[in-house]
């Protein structure tokens, strides 16, 4: 799974926006054979998240991911140590502790 697919159910997860269960069967749709599309699409096409929250889990996302290119990491090569920094940082804490808003 590439960085942003990882972003997405790690940031989801926290805001509780998707349990591991949903996680799990996310990734057990993505990893069929032939299947090509991202986490937030197999989520949207299963109802198992709404749009709105598909969209605050991807602004959180990129919001990470411009930390991670601030502290030179790279959006290719993201040690778990420099990730999980990002994870914590005041953005995706704000939104969680807001709760989810859709």
């Amino acid at each position: 799974m590439d960085l942003k697919e990882r972003l997405f159910a790690q940031i989801a997860l926290k805001l509780e926006l998707l349990t591991q269960e949903q996680v799990a069967k996310l990734l057990e749709i993505q990893s069929s054979p032939g299947e090509r599309r991202h986490l937030s699409k197999i989520a949207a096409d299963t109802g198992i998240m709404e749009p709105g929250q598909i969209k605050l889990v991807q602004a959180q996302r990129n919001r990470v991911l411009a930390r991670l290119e601030s502290i030179g990491t790279g959006a290719t090569a993201t040690p778990d140590s420099h990730l999980r920094e990002a994870l914590l940082s005041d953005e995706v804490e704000e939104a969680a502790s807001n709760g989810p808003s859709v």
